[in-house]
């Protein structure tokens, strides 16, 4: 479309630019080419006079002689001005048309691109057989302090489902434990502002179909008494899994005005079942549903 309305264009100007060169009439062979030249041919060739009669206002009639006018040729003048106007007007439109459609095909050029990059970059997603249970050991109330404590912990593990590698960056998880089944006690760690500390992290690169491992600790306090033992396992306290996985794709595709990549997430929020016969339970998915969620 754009090399048919250039191809317009241009033939257009080589029209009108061969018209315009028509229609200028080109100098007489016999014109002076200078002022001495000038004055000969005009006594040569001179211009017929003719009688002009004016009416007066006192009612006398005036008399004056002139130069006959040459009225057929004053009426085939042409004016190139309007011309020139019209060729111009008419390339300001082609201009803006090619302009437009360069435009629109920029923008599906823009989409098609992105819907390549988004079926292609990597994606990380919890995997629910790579999440192990809570090791919930209390800590007896006789236990001396220098004894060796069991913190309540939980191994996470994260897969690549895309079609190509991930850079890890920034990951956190946490326990916690709560009263409510619908909402997680805290919220912080899904707005907790990245540290110095972990914008100095090296990402560490995960291939796609791989595994990246990460552990959940007990926040604020990392052990359970066995008053608490017992209240989970009632179901009147629960375990919450929170946090966030960050990562980069090989793409690295940067925002507007903003030097670093586009940074991706992956948000978690599980909520642990317990049996009530004290066997093992279950993590299931628990909290708003924007805290489950990958970008």
């Amino acid at each position: 479309m754009l090399k048919h309305l250039a191809i317009l264009a241009t033939l257009l100007c080589l029209s009108v630019g061969s018209n315009v060169l028509i229609a200028v009439p080109l100098n007489p062979k016999g014109e002076s080419q200078s002022t001495h030249h000038e004055k000969d041919a005009n006594k040569q060739n001179t211009v017929p006079q003719q009688t002009v009669t004016v009416n007066c206002p006192n009612g006398y009639e005036s008399q004056e002689k002139g130069q006959e006018k040459d009225t057929i040729a004053a009426k085939g003048q042409y004016d190139y001005s309007a011309l020139g106007f019209r060729v111009n007007l008419f390339l300001v439109i082609i201009t803006l048309v090619i302009a437009a459609a360069s435009l629109i095909q920029a923008f599906a050029a823009k989409r098609s691109a992105e819907a390549v990059m988004r079926s292609e970059r990597a994606w990380i997603l919890p995997d629910g057989d790579k999440i192990g249970l809570p090791t919930l050991v209390p800590v007896p109330p006789d236990l001396p302090e220098n004894a060796r404590k069991t913190p309540v912990y939980c191994p996470i593990g994260l897969r690549n489902c895309g079609n190509t590698p991930a850079s890890a960056i920034k990951w956190e998880f946490e326990l916690r434990i709560g009263e409510s089944k619908e909402t997680p006690p805290s919220f912080e760690i899904y707005e907790r502002k990245p540290t110095p500390s972990m914008e100095g992290q090296t990402p560490f690169p995960i291939g796609q179909d791989r595994l990246g491992h990460a552990v959940a600790v007990l926040k604020p306090y990392q052990y359970i008494s066995v008053a608490e033992k017992l209240e989970i396992d009632a179901g009147n306290k629960i375990i919450w899994l929170c946090g966030v996985a960050r990562y980069y794709d090989v793409f690295r595709r940067r925002k507007f005005l903003e030097r670093k990549p586009e940074e991706h997430e992956t948000l978690i929020c599980l909520r642990y079942e317990a049996r009530i016969d004290g066997s093992s339970g279950a993590w299931i998915l628990g909290g708003p549903s924007g805290y489950n969620r990958a970008t």
